[in-house]
């Protein structure tokens, strides 16, 4: 009866999906999502050329939504993996931008074609061989392509700990949960060297003022999935102002995303405007 019912709600979520687009997607998805969906986009546009995507761990296939929504000119094709892909596959059919996706375990020995841009987005603190996972993405990654990585901000996760108990819990061994509190900016340097890439540039997203991370630990502390839309409105209104902040401190900015690619390919190195990202 349960999975009956869960049946019939995604069906009804795939459905308002396909009818109203993007507009249900920003008041029934978290804001922090979207602006992971934004980051990727702007890095699509600034290419200006027509690009091959991988979406590495892909989850909801919000990416090809995105992608398919403002850049349906410029992407050539869309390859979305994950663990299960059946039922995104079925909800973005609908999708005019040439998609597929396949059932893959990134931990695992998989092998594609090449692609212009990659994404892997809050993927790798999933996973204790990181450094295998980003070795496979850089040798999918074409020569003077660019594998964009999200990830939790470590000086951010360590500051609130302190605070909210609990909020830099890992797991022990990989269960799904996060395995390690996140990475700066040198963790993904070395990294990144390790598997022959370099940072080109790094920004920071995911703005938390103190009362919104709150509510979201007494959400989590309960038991429930935190995809809430409070902030929604207030956010949006920001954003359309500024999307990234590419000099955000690092005590108030959850997530970190840096552009790789082949050090011959990088061009100037990224900016860092706070010296403690380090840390």
């Amino acid at each position: 009866m349960l999975r009956a019912s869960r049946r019939s709600l995604s069906g009804l979520d795939s459905l308002l999906i396909r009818r109203c687009g993007l507009p249900y997607l920003l008041i029934t998805r978290d804001r922090m999502i979207h602006e992971r969906m934004r980051y990727l986009v702007d890095e699509v546009v600034k290419t200006q050329q027509k690009v091959a995507v991988l979406d590495a761990g892909c989850g909801s296939g919000m990416a090809l939504f995105y992608l398919d929504h403002y850049c349906r000119g410029s992407v050539t094709s869309y390859t979305g993996v994950d663990l299960n892909t059946e039922r995104i596959a079925r909800r973005y059919s609908f999708i005019s931008t040439p998609h597929s996706f396949h059932d893959v375990d990134l931990d695992s020995d998989w092998k594609l074609q090449g692609f212009d841009i990659i994404f892997c987005s809050e993927v790798i603190e999933h996973l204790v061989n990181d450094e295998r996972l980003l070795r496979r993405l850089a040798n999918h990654l074409n020569p003077r392509g660019i594998l964009l990585l999200t990830t939790p901000n470590k000086r951010f996760v360590r500051h609130w700990a302190e605070t909210f108990a609990g909020f830099d819990e890992v797991s022990q061994t990989q269960d799904g949960g996060h395995v390690r509190v996140g990475y700066n900016r040198k963790d993904l340097e070395t990294l990144a060297k390790r598997v022959g890439l370099a940072i080109r540039d790094q920004l920071f997203l995911s703005r938390m003022a103190y009362g919104e991370l709150r509510y979201r630990e007494q959400l989590r502390k309960h038991g429930q999935h935190v995809n809430t839309v409070r902030y929604n409105w207030r956010w949006l209104i920001g954003s359309e102002v500024k999307r990234h902040d590419r000099c955000g401190h690092t005590l108030t900015h959850w997530t970190v995303a840096v552009a790789l690619a082949h050090p011959n390919a990088s061009g100037q190195t990224a900016r860092l405007c706070d010296a403690a990202a380090n840390s």
